[in-house]
């Protein structure tokens, strides 16, 4: 309502000016030429003035609403699974955290206003000029009509791949980052990321070229339709002949060559206001999911004390765990390891071998059962405690910006050298304390130290026992171990 009446106010010292021009040539009495001329400063400096309140105002509320949001969106994070995290990339972390606050900021003091002013301004432009001469404003509509036109031919055609181009963007949002990210790892290695990269980007463009080519007539004959010198040519074409014929008064096309030719700049204004509205409202409803996400909370565990149970003692009771309700990940795995034990988990693609993992450094909570550790369900541990527990390595490492001595210290931050030297020390020859191990193996040769094999198949454990034991038995674990050696002695010939 208030950006409606400040872009009228905004349009009327053009109109005023407008008749300004019309009387001066009409030879209308100097004290009538003054008064539309004050008229006009004044209104100009009322719609000035309301115009930088209203964005002050709107610019101090969003830095509020934005503070208080990034603190929201902050505290949630750091309540989320890692299992959340694990799911996404850095890309689509760092969109929800920056580009899509930074949309919302757009959304709420720029795009409203903005489209809000796109659509005023021609309509209060048009009602004038109608009643200047209705007849030349609906020669007035022709390119319009054209344009509104020639969109909806261009959207309808375009079907599906308008949601395909969105999702394209966020793929490439991420690779980018991710491309960005690992250039010392690139400069130094060799360009296999690039080439990958690279790859996917040509891909992008491939999607943008086959979606757009068909479209170059349209996109000309909108840009013909919005170019001032378009209802320039029709102003002065059908309002030569409309003052030739005694329609008009050879001032009243003036309003038309002044506030006329604008047409195309304000119909640009309602797609780029569009488009400000439809990324804001999806940046929203991003936020508002990461908002709505189930965080994971510390809950009391009324079964057991864990007193006299082995601190290294792990047990999985009859665990289940689903992504998606109905469709278990794993179902009813219920194992036992002993304390300074090393356990592989072997088993086909999606066989629920790193679900099984991750679920006990807790990076999603268990769907039915329970896990523990010392006895203790892992529920109940705070993450300092769970994590003093049980350490681990994952596929995808990422490093945070600063030295190796940080990146090691970045759960202790407090640690001193000595502690941090230790700790590389004890990665890179095998810490010598008696820990249980769980390995998740892709590569079998990895587990042939190992003093259990569990083999997993659609979430379920289907043998259990030692390598040569199992290889011994002939069963599902000899036929993988068997497929697997067999592709990697194969050569190209």
């Amino acid at each position: 309502m208030v950006q409606g009446i400040v872009t009228l106010l905004q349009l009327a010292p053009y109109v005023l000016l407008t008749e300004l021009a019309r009387r001066l040539l009409a030879g209308a009495p100097t004290s009538e030429l003054w008064g539309v001329g004050v008229w006009a400063v004044v209104i100009m400096g009322v719609g000035a003035l309301l115009a930088s309140a209203l964005m002050i105002w709107a610019h101090a509320m969003d830095t509020q609403f934005e503070r208080e949001l990034r603190g929201r969106l902050l505290g949630k994070l750091s309540k989320l699974p890692l299992g959340w995290f694990d799911r996404r990339t850095s890309g689509q972390v760092k969109q929800l955290v920056q580009d899509d606050t930074l949309s919302l900021h757009y959304l709420s003091t720029h795009a409203v206003p903005d489209a809000v002013n796109a659509a005023v301004g021609p309509i209060a432009v048009l009602i004038y000029l109608f009643v200047v001469d209705w007849r030349l404003a609906l020669v007035m509509l022709i390119p319009v009509l054209v344009y509104f036109i020639t969109m909806i031919i261009m959207v309808t055609n375009s079907g599906a791949k308008i949601q395909q181009s969105q999702a394209w963007a966020e793929k490439m949002n991420s690779e980018a980052g991710g491309y960005i990210d690992g250039q010392p790892v690139i400069r130094v290695f060799g360009g296999g990321a690039a080439s990958t990269f690279q790859a996917r980007l040509n891909e992008y463009l491939r999607f943008l070229g086959d979606w757009q080519r068909p479209f170059m007539g349209q996109k000309t004959v909108m840009d013909l339709a919005t170019r001032p010198t378009t209802f320039v040519l029709l102003i002065a074409i059908f309002g030569t002949i409309r003052v030739a014929d005694g329609g008009m008064n050879p001032t009243d096309p003036l309003p038309f060559l002044f506030l006329g030719t604008t047409f195309g700049a304000r119909l640009l204004g309602i797609g780029y206001g569009l488009g400000g509205l439809q990324g804001g409202l999806k940046a929203a409803r991003r936020i508002q999911v990461a908002l709505d996400e189930p965080v994971l909370e510390t809950q009391p565990d009324g079964d057991q004390d864990g007193v006299g149970v082995p601190a290294g003692l792990v047990e999985f009771e009859a665990v289940r765990f689903e992504y998606r309700a109905g469709v278990p990940v794993l179902d009813n795995v219920s194992l036992t390891l002993e304390p300074g034990s090393v356990t592989a988990l072997v088993g086909p693609s999606g066989s629920g071998k790193s679900t099984l993992a991750s679920l006990l450094a807790r990076f999603d909570d268990v769907t039915a059962g329970a896990i523990r550790i010392g006895g203790a369900d892992i529920r109940s541990l705070t993450p300092d405690e769970l994590y003093a527990r049980v350490g681990f390595v994952v596929q995808n490492a990422q490093l945070v910006h600063g030295t190796v001595h940080e990146n090691i210290a970045l759960a202790r931050p407090d640690a001193t050298r000595a502690q941090v030297e230790e700790a590389a020390r004890a990665a890179l020859t095998g810490d010598p304390t008696p820990r249980t191990r769980v390995i998740v193996a892709h590569r079998l040769s990895s587990i042939r130290a190992a003093d259990r094999v569990l083999f997993l198949e659609d979430g379920r454990i289907v043998e259990d026992g030692a390598v040569d034991e199992l290889l011994a038995r002939g069963g599902r674990f000899a036929d993988f171990w068997r497929h697997q050696n067999e592709a990697t002695d194969w050569r190209l010939v």
